[in-house]
């Protein structure tokens, strides 16, 4: 009996030991990792001072290697020290734990920063020095409450040896990795970006505080599966940016619940867009102060834009809340012969329950206007673009001059594609619409959107121009302006339902009709008994461009 015992006692530690072995396996190589590799070291027992003055980056790399060597584990950086280096580099399994009260310090000397550290994408700019580096490793990560300081005030600059052109420094950059987990952290005082992910997968973000006030907070150039939660993003320019390189998409990336305040824009996906960028949700954010932009999409490189969802955002004193804008026969950015991309493509992207104030100018910049901007292509249109449950207040200000100008540049004007900047920065002209422009899109829906303007308008709330499929439901507008444009303005446009709206400021008309190419508009279920006429037609429209019910 005793032996029976044993033998079922034994038969069942052996399951539980399989079973445990199973779920290990199950549950992916991260969680495996993460078992099997749970030492913890001070970083201090390497010969860390984190007093400030020392060097301590020989230290810290023999930390990590040593811990990386050992199968992995977690290095700590214990408060109050304040860990000065230049170029460090993670490696395979470890995870630095900067804790609350502790800082890794970065050195101001060029000297002390690798020049082996990746290229940095933009040839413009001098960004290919670095404080945290990993490239080609798996299962790593930043955390803790502590800060990593780049050290960048006052200097803009790096201190060049004799010989060396000075460089930027970014904090953090990972190539070609898998499995990041990078929390908690507060980043700051960087020289150039604060974080640059460049062809990694499977990487979460979570809970960081960047207050970067020269350059951006988040860069994910071609990363796949990567979550972005919970962070405050203080940058000088672009708050988070999602970018294509080399061919490589960018795909499956969540942003959730950050607040966002930049000196350019919120959330910016391109324009380095050789490969795709899609499969992209941003929801649950606030975007502040943005003076180039809330949120920018532009393709230059050849590449698709595809399935963009932005939803459930606050923006608050932004210019241009909304970019879309899509120019063939651009140099890609990423190779020095400059080479000229074909046209790209940019489709099935929706925006709602986006509420705020806009501001910006009469100018004629896109991105330093307030207005909705949407713009394909002559040879291509915008796809599928819906905006819904919007409710924004625009700068105003539009004159009776504006709103007649008929004159923007199209995408494939060669002010607009010539080199020097992004296209954005050129000077299209300033906008017939007070409210939303948009030009060459194919299925365009606006549901339940209210415009309101700070300042009176005589433009057209909203302006669309040579565009097809349009479907505009119960849009209503706040002006006031005495005598301003019709509402809505239609300029060689085919297929369009305008239903459900409600206006009782009147005026001449509520829709104006252009372009001998305008037809097949249908106005249906419509409350404007207050205008004088429904639909007011321009000489070479025909007749029969539009029904009225």
């Amino acid at each position: 009996m005793k032996t029976s015992i044993n033998s079922n006692l034994g038969c069942a530690m052996a399951l539980t030991g399989m079973l445990t072995w199973v779920l290990q396996c199950a549950a992916g190589p991260s969680t495996q990792a993460n078992a099997l590799n749970a030492a913890v070291h001070d970083v201090r027992e390497f010969g860390a001072t984190g007093d400030g003055v020392t060097f301590d980056t020989p230290a810290i790399q023999r930390a990590i290697d040593s811990l990386s060597k050992e199968g992995g584990g977690r290095l700590v950086f214990p408060p109050p020290g304040r860990y000065l280096t230049g170029t460090i580099f993670l490696k395979d399994n470890v995870t630095l734990d900067v804790q609350a009260g502790a800082t890794i310090l970065g050195s101001q000397q060029q000297c002390d920063y690798s020049k082996d550290v990746g290229r940095f994408p933009y040839l413009t700019e001098a960004q290919n020095r670095v404080l945290i580096d990993a490239s080609k490793v798996r299962n790593v990560g930043l955390t803790g409450r502590g800060t990593i300081n780049g050290n960048g005030a006052p200097p803009t600059l790096l201190n060049p040896p004799p010989g060396e052109a000075a460089q930027r420094a970014m904090l953090v950059r990972f190539d070609d990795c898998t499995q990041i987990r990078v929390e908690q952290l507060t980043a700051t005082e960087s020289f150039g970006w604060a974080f640059h992910f460049a062809r990694c997968k499977d990487v979460r973000i979570d809970g960081l505080s960047i207050p970067n006030r020269r350059q951006d907070g988040i860069d994910l150039e071609s990363c796949e599966d990567v979550t972005v939660a919970n962070c405050n993003i203080k940058a000088g320019d672009d708050a988070i940016v999602i970018l294509s390189n080399r061919n490589i998409p960018c795909r499956n990336v969540t942003i959730d619940n950050c607040i966002l305040l930049s000196k350019w824009a919120g959330i910016r996906l391109g324009p380095l867009s050789y490969g795709d960028i899609n499969n992209i949700t941003v929801a649950n954010c606030i975007i502040r102060d943005g003076e180039g932009g809330g949120i920018k999409i532009a393709m230059l490189e050849g590449g698709e834009i595809r399935n963009g969802l932005f939803s459930n955002i606050v923006m608050d004193n932004v210019v241009c809340p909304i970019l879309v804008m899509l120019v063939g026969n651009y140099e890609q950015t990423d190779n020095p012969q400059h080479p000229r991309m074909p046209l790209g493509k940019i489709s099935h992207l929706s925006f709602s329950h986006i509420t705020g104030t806009a501001t910006g100018g009469l100018v004629k910049e896109p991105d330093a206007q307030s207005v909705i901007f949407l713009h394909g292509h002559p040879q291509r249109d915008l796809e599928a673009i819906a905006l819904s449950d919007i409710d924004l207040v625009m700068a105003g200000g539009g004159t009776a001059q504006t709103a007649a100008d008929r004159g923007m540049l199209d995408a494939d004007a060669s002010q607009i594609i010539e080199s020097g900047t992004w296209p954005e920065h050129r000077p299209w002209g300033v906008s017939p619409a007070g409210a939303l422009h948009a030009r060459h899109i194919k299925g365009l829906s606006l549901d339940r959107v209210r415009f309101g303007m700070a300042r009176p308008d005589l433009r057209s709330a909203v302006f669309i121009q040579q565009s097809s499929d349009i479907n505009l439901s119960r849009i209503s507008t706040d002006n006031q302006a005495s005598k301003p444009a019709p509402r809505v303005t239609l300029v060689d446009c085919q297929d369009a339902l305008i239903a459900g709206c409600l206006d009782h400021r009147g005026g001449n008309a509520f829709v104006a009709l252009e372009g001998a190419n305008t037809r097949g508009v249908s106005l249906q279920g419509n409350s404007l008994a207050s205008f004088s006429n429904t639909v007011r037609r321009s000489s070479e429209t025909p007749a029969n461009a539009a029904v009225a019910k």
